[in-house]
């Protein structure tokens, strides 16, 4: 029974995720609100997930699992009620907007050209999804291998879990300063060159967690640098593909789906290879799709009419 809410609950939450992120974007006065509104979401998706983390850690023996669930499914379903009662435009904000669609959508931009920015985006999106989740993943493997070798008194469980979640609260500030830092990015910089450099930085750092494979503390530090740079380029896949000033209505919902679909089909195999494989093999791999997004980048130095 588990398992079976375990799937419902993350076909839920995959199914909302889509819609939620063409209506915020459908309804975007202009580009910049379009950005800000998409990086306070980015907000809201790693407060979500890295909280019940750190409420786990102090209630979840005291309350039982059974509980802690319950708790931390109420927040949800309160404030989409609260949304659905009060924040849904009415009749005439969506007239108005329908009538703005039809006029951006008469633009010199044609359907290949958005199809290619659809096809480039989801290609990157593809290369770093597995250093981006398997770099956390990983985590509580490294901290095993490392608490294993300093004689752990219980090497079978090995992660301490204070020390698991001091590790996963730096994690998350990690991949917040990365957003951050893609909004005073994007406004100064192509996509090409942010992708290209975040791609080549992560690769770097990839490597180096290869050569020092028994140095945990490099470890963790580049791991920290793979979360920032990946999440630099993260958000700016996440105000490409859910740009609303460039795709038509219908291509739009298409890109968003794409987006969020490879991302949920990669997760679970970086999780996999993750357990099935040693960190050091799963870090290789991971080298790999880096260098392979490095590659991908090269496809948005093609010039386009209004994508840059």
């Amino acid at each position: 029974s588990l398992i079976i809410s375990r799937i419902i609950i993350g076909a839920v939450v995959s199914v909302n995720l889509v819609p939620v992120s063409v209506y915020v974007s459908e309804f975007s006065p202009s580009k910049k609100y379009h950005s800000r509104a998409m990086l306070i979401g980015s907000f809201g998706w790693n407060l979500g997930s890295g909280l019940p983390g750190m409420l786990a850690y102090i209630l979840l023996e005291r309350v039982g699992w059974r509980n802690f669930l319950l708790l931390t499914s109420l927040p949800g379903f309160v404030i989409g009620i609260f949304v659905f009662q009060f924040l849904l435009p009415d009749q005439g904000h969506i007239n108005h907007q329908n009538d703005r669609d039809a006029e951006t959508s008469k633009t010199d931009t044609s359907n290949v050209e958005m199809v290619f920015q659809i096809i480039r985006l989801q290609l990157y999106n593809f290369c770093r999804t597995f250093p981006y989740t398997g770099a956390i993943l990983l985590l509580p493997n490294i901290l095993q291998a490392y608490n294993i070798r300093v004689n752990s008194p219980n090497p079978c469980h090995a992660i301490h879990g204070l020390q698991f979640l001091v590790t996963a609260v730096l994690f998350g500030l990690c991949r917040i300063s990365g957003r951050l830092l893609n909004y005073f990015c994007h406004d100064h910089f192509s996509p090409g060159v942010i992708f290209t450099v975040t791609s080549f930085l992560n690769s770097l750092s990839l490597g180096l967690m290869t050569y020092f494979s028994e140095v945990t503390t490099v470890l963790v530090v580049c791991m920290g640098v793979v979360q920032t740079l990946t999440a630099v380029g993260v958000m700016e896949l996440t105000l490409l593909s859910s740009d609303p000033f460039f795709f038509t209505p219908a291509l739009l919902s298409i890109s968003i789906g794409l987006r969020f679909g490879i991302t949920f089909l990669v997760t679970p195999l970086s999780l996999t290879l993750s357990k099935v494989l040693s960190y050091v093999m799963v870090v290789k791999i991971q080298l790999g799709f880096s260098i392979a997004a490095i590659v991908s980048c090269l496809l948005f130095f093609v010039p386009m009419n209004r994508a840059e």
